[in-house]
């Protein structure tokens, strides 16, 4: 909350000559005040992510897996296989690292 309420203060004095600022803010806790304050100081939302979750269920009400779903374990080929697949689906995304099984 500082980052935003000092950016708030600094753009109400204006850019400095010849230049902009780009003020970015990450939360993963938005709310009805979050929002309520970041447009109190001008900041829109530019990306946004959505996370699902549930709570698991018991044992005893789980269902088996699709037929065409497989499940495997970690190992060096499956390392890879996700990391191509990872790249392929997030790479256009802003912040994506890109990075190759190397890194």
């Amino acid at each position: 909350m500082r980052l935003v309420a000092r950016a708030g203060r600094h753009a109400a004095r204006g850019l400095p000559a010849g230049g902009a600022r780009t003020i970015t803010v990450r939360t993963e806790s938005r709310n009805p005040a979050a929002d309520a304050l970041y447009a109190r100081y001008g900041l829109r939302e530019t990306f946004a992510e959505y996370v699902m979750r549930r709570r698991p269920r018991p044992a005893a009400a789980r269902r088996a897996f699709p037929a065409d779903v497989t499940q495997a374990s970690w190992s060096p080929q499956s390392e890879r296989l996700f990391l191509k697949r990872n790249d392929a689906a997030f790479r256009e995304r802003p912040g994506f690292p890109g990075y190759s099984a190397e890194e």
